[in-house]
């Protein structure tokens, strides 16, 4: 996995005390959780975020399994809570909070985003139990630090997406190796790799990223076996060995 990014995404929330709409998750790599945005091709140095894109996977694997809500905002800001509706407008998680988040200054020529966890997918009377694949919604609620201002609410729809990328064809003519692929979403990655010398990826940016890919490899001088690994938008990977 790549070292995490946090980028900058356009647009505006609540009133101009806000800057941004943007989701987020969590990453493993090397036994450290690292926060990511959803939407945006973690592989890919750009800033480009598709709100079509929002979804996380809370399957207890270490990639996505937390949604979580950052901001960028011009003024400092209070959290107070959020709630998490169904598609049926069913209130089915929510939270209270009293958290203070600092106005966003740059660094490195970006603005520093502020992440704040707010839901495992599970259900608050039952932790053994976790909400379906499906769309949802996330309302949080927060005011801006000074006085005379009132709480704002605004609300994002997001995905829970348990299910892998599948392969649906690998073929190998030559020194070419052609793999297809699908997902339910969008796939944000193809790669290959045969943990020697050999390691080659293929991105898909967030703006153009599709269900269905058709990808290929020169595999000159690769013998044996190969890994095909697929990263899909709320971080589902799948992993094959093949031989070549």
């Amino acid at each position: 996995m790549p070292k995490a990014r946090i980028v900058i995404a356009p647009g505006k929330i609540f009133d101009n005390d806000f800057y941004t709409q943007m989701l987020g998750t969590k990453i493993m790599y090397n036994d450290v959780f690292y926060d990511i945005l959803l939407g945006a091709n973690v592989f890919m140095d750009d800033d480009d975020i598709n709100p079509l894109l929002y979804a996380f996977s809370p399957d207890g694997d270490g990639y996505g399994d937390v949604l979580s809500f950052c901001s960028q905002a011009v003024r400092n800001y209070i959290l107070k809570g959020f709630q998490i509706t169904d598609a049926r407008g069913n209130i089915i998680a929510s939270g209270k909070a009293d958290t203070f988040n600092p106005k966003s200054y740059a660094v490195d020529s970006h603005l520093l985003t502020f992440v704040d966890d707010v839901w495992d997918g599970r259900d608050n009377n039952n932790l053994r139990y976790i909400y379906p694949d499906g769309k949802y919604y996330l309302t949080v609620f927060a005011v801006s630090a000074y006085n005379g201002s009132s709480v704002q609410s605004h609300t994002i729809p997001f995905y829970i997406d348990t299910q892998k990328p599948k392969i649906t064809n690998v073929s190998v003519h030559g020194n070419k190796l052609s793999i297809s692929a699908s997902d339910n979403l969008a796939i944000q990655s193809v790669g290959v790799y045969n943990n020697e010398t050999y390691d080659e990826l293929v991105l898909f940016g967030s703006m153009t990223a599709t269900s269905n890919v058709t990808v290929e490899f020169d595999i000159t001088g690769v013998t044996g076996f190969i890994y095909i690994e697929l990263i899909d938008y709320a971080m589902n990977l799948y992993t094959v060995r093949v031989s070549v």
